[in-house]
């Protein structure tokens, strides 16, 4: 009976953090330019920039005449922060990870042939990261003590410590292209469509240290899997000019279908008790290799609305929706609602050859309450908490020449911490900032 407590255990959690280390809204990487920073409410932009063509691609029609290009940079300082208690038994640590994601880049094109038969078409296509695009090296996590609990039960013994390395990491890298036409001077319309190709790997390194009634002993565990899939999604979208100096942005992603496939490295387990627990460890974690899970980026409502108050000073505001409760993530997905975020920003146009901009945010990734208390879902939310949170960014663009203009923005991103106390009584408590700054050149032929 406590061997299969220790299997089920273990199954579980490996097949969770393996499937949906990172299902969250946030997985959607949203900050696709250093522009992004520099007013976050970009969903109704048709200012010229070709990262328009991720953000509202149905204005680009209404960019002038030309040929865009513009490649950005991003950096990331991640201190990321979970304290771990097991009120009963006095059991408590403290883990940390501030390992930096050094660039997240973005590649854009743009293309307004202007006048084609009633209305300007344009076409566009751009590359780059969507998802992920970072490795977390937590120095143990919740999770991974959890599972040294468990471990602890089936085998009679107490959990003194952890001394675990725990990595995952993420990259979703997509390529999209699609199309604009404005039927007349106030509707445009969109379609087009992106391909990606996502990994992710996960491992656990390091050693559990337990005692029982006759002896002290350890478990030392090293596994290491990838998983790979690809997939694909359709993007629709819409502006609209009701009236003089008012522009409004709809765009729509459809559902982007991911299946991963395990392919382990390793999943060894030793112990210093004769191998009496060790091998049932071992071949757990084998179990999943070569099986196959759902783990899809959710559909995308984003709306924005621009509204020039001067020629040099504009207002905007914007809205997305991640449908996170209706994507296919082998059940992950009853864990959530919809996620959104709120933002408001401005830009002013300083000088002839000058932009600032600033703006506020507010997001919830969607994930309830029940998510953070299920024991089965600790390893998961323990990797990289899908907190709620709020922001403030800016930055400024700057003309070199008519055609070349360079930006520099930066964002403080906190995230609102959580306190709880699991169904099988471990109280956890998760905290995260993020520190960014991007750069970005832009190009008019």
């Amino acid at each position: 009976m406590k061997k299969k407590m220790l299997q089920t255990a273990i199954t579980l959690a490996i097949v969770i953090i393996s499937s949906a280390a990172f299902a969250m809204s946030v997985e959607v990487v949203t900050d696709q330019s250093a522009k992004y920073w520099v007013n976050s409410a970009r969903y109704a932009s048709t200012d010229n920039s070709a990262d328009v063509a991720y953000y509202n691609p149905a204005g680009t029609a209404f960019m002038d005449s030309g040929i865009y290009f513009s490649i950005s940079t991003q950096t990331l300082l991640i201190p990321y922060d979970q304290k771990f208690a097991m009120p009963a038994t006095g059991f408590s640590e403290s883990y940390s990870q501030d390992k930096p994601v050094l660039s997240i880049p973005n590649f854009y094109f743009v293309g307004n042939l202007g006048k084609q038969g009633i209305g300007n078409l344009a076409l566009f296509c751009n590359a780059g990261i969507i998802g992920g695009g970072g490795n977390l090296a937590w120095d143990g996590t919740a999770g991974a003590a959890a599972l040294g609990f468990a471990t602890a039960v089936a085998t009679t013994s107490s959990l003194l410590k952890t001394d675990i390395d725990f990595n995952a990491s993420a990259g979703m890298y997509q390529i999209g292209a699609g199309g604009a036409y404005s039927l007349n001077d106030l509707v445009s319309l969109s379609a087009g469509a992106r391909y990606i190709i996502a990994s992710k790997s996960i491992s656990i390194d390091g050693r559990y240290y337990f005692e029982n009634t006759s002896t002290s002993w350890t478990l030392d565990l090293d596994y290491e899997t990838e998983l790979a899939a690809e997939g694909y999604c359709f993007i629709f979208g819409a502006d609209v000019k009701p009236v003089k100096d008012l522009n409004i942005g709809i765009r729509y992603e459809t559902e982007t279908g991911l299946r991963y496939k395990y392919d382990d490295k390793n999943h060894s387990a030793s112990d210093s008790v004769g191998n009496t627990v060790a091998p049932g460890v071992a071949s757990q974690l084998a179990a999943t290799d070569g099986t196959k899970t759902d783990a899809n980026l959710p559909a995308i409502l984003a709306i924005g609305v621009e509204y020039d108050i001067t020629n040099n000073f504009m207002i905007s505001a914007s809205s997305v929706l991640y449908f996170m409760n209706k994507a296919d993530m082998d059940g992950v997905e009853d864990y959530y609602n919809t996620g959104y975020d709120l933002t408001l920003g401005t830009t002013y146009k300083a000088m002839d050859d000058l932009k600032i901009g600033c703006s506020v945010n507010y997001t919830t990734t969607g994930a309830k309450d029940k998510y953070y208390k299920a024991d089965g879902q600790m390893l998961t939310a323990s990797t990289n908490p899908p907190l709620d949170w709020i922001y403030i960014s800016g930055g400024t663009t700057y003309n070199v020449t008519p055609n070349l203009d360079l930006t520099a923005s930066a964002a403080w991103i906190h995230y609102l911490p959580k306190d709880v106390t699991t169904s099988g009584g471990f109280d956890v408590k998760y905290e995260k900032e993020t520190y960014v700054i991007a750069f970005e050149a832009g190009y008019k032929i």
